[in-house]
């Protein structure tokens, strides 16, 4: 047992990133027991009501045997057990036809609370204390990427974490896109759903900074965050991008969707209280990422736009296509899709 364990130590401990440092959690777990299935599910709350999703898993086939990875956008297994195990935040079990069923939280903080959802034929007193080992093990070491990942400001994603979770999202996107032809299903969104990324910058920031001083300064953007947090999706990725400007990735919306959320924040934002300072605006420029492209090409047409923005009045949300269809913007860059990754 202690060789397993110290073996599945140093698989988990060699990621570098929460979704590989997810991947070895399952996998190892699927090595150490006779799994049927497998989840790993975030919970959170909206308007009082715990709402769990799939984050990745693995179940048995049929046909095999074989443990094969979830489809993206799985539906939860066996949500009453796993939404109690992540309010009370205590192991929940319960016996099935198929074997065992171990619900068991995992503390990521005071607030966030995920959980492990296992299917085995049994859980021996050593399997389950290596478990828990494991799950502790996880928490810890999830902890230590995600503040390598994190403004310390603001609690945002830092810039040096873009490129990952940019490439990580379109990754998942084109996931799902060759799922979706492999199985010939219906698409669940619309053929004008897209991934945005929008470019948010305080108006006249320096000024606030000369005026009310640094700490002021800090405070508005830790406000500024706080209201992003808020106002956004919690799938939506939210980044301080530098200085007084953010970065938001929305996932796939409708562009009517896109603009009335950017809009509905620059709105919010106008009317918000700002420490010393009775009313500061924001500008933001916007675009539709392809499944294909450099992440650096959609935040120069993202950064475009914004500039637009800041050169024609400032509180104000363009988006580059709109901008480039109008002929307002000249631009030789490269656009989405003209460029594969590889």
């Amino acid at each position: 047992m202690q060789t397993n364990l110290l073996s599945s130590i140093v698989k988990l401990t060699r990621s570098r990133s929460t979704d590989n440092l997810e991947v070895s959690l399952l996998m190892t777990i699927t090595e150490l027991m006779k799994c049927h299935e497998i989840q790993l599910l975030e919970s959170y709350v909206v308007n009082g009501e715990v709402i769990i999703e799939v984050l990745l898993g693995l179940k048995k086939t049929q046909d095999t045997g074989e443990m094969r990875w979830l489809p993206t956008h799985t539906s939860p297994s066996h949500t009453e057990q796993v939404t109690t195990a992540c309010r009370q935040r205590k192991n929940v079990r319960k016996s099935l036809k198929s074997g065992e069923l171990r619900c068991v939280p995992i503390e990521l903080s005071e607030t966030e609370t995920n959980c492990l959802m296992i299917v085995a034929d049994s859980f021996t007193a050593e399997q389950t204390l290596m478990l828990d080992a494991l799950v502790q093990i996880y928490v810890n070491y999830n902890i230590l990427i995600q503040q390598s990942e994190k403004d310390k400001l603001t609690g945002l994603l830092n810039r040096s974490s873009l490129e990952r979770r940019y490439n990580s999202l379109v990754e998942k996107q084109m996931q799902m896109q060759r799922e979706l032809q492999a199985t010939n299903e219906k698409r669940n969104l619309s053929q004008q759903d897209s991934t945005w990324l929008a470019l948010i910058d305080i108006d006249h920031f320096k000024k606030i900074n000369d005026t009310f001083g640094h700490l002021c300064g800090d405070e508005v953007l830790l406000r500024l965050s706080q209201y992003m947090k808020g106002m956004f999706r919690k799938s939506d990725l939210l980044f301080r991008y530098g200085g007084e400007e953010f970065l938001i990735i929305l996932e796939p919306i409708s562009k009517s969707a896109a603009v009335q959320k950017l809009e509905a924040f620059r709105k919010f934002v106008g009317h918000a209280d700002f420490p010393l300072i009775e009313k500061i605006t924001i500008s933001i420029g916007f675009t539709s990422i392809s499944s294909n492209e450099y992440y650096q090409n959609a935040i120069e047409r993202a950064d475009k736009a914004l500039y637009y923005a800041k050169e024609n009045g400032r509180n104000a949300v363009y988006s580059y296509e709109d901008l480039k269809e109008k002929g307002a913007i000249y631009t030789t860059d490269i656009d989405a899709g003209d460029v594969d990754l590889f």
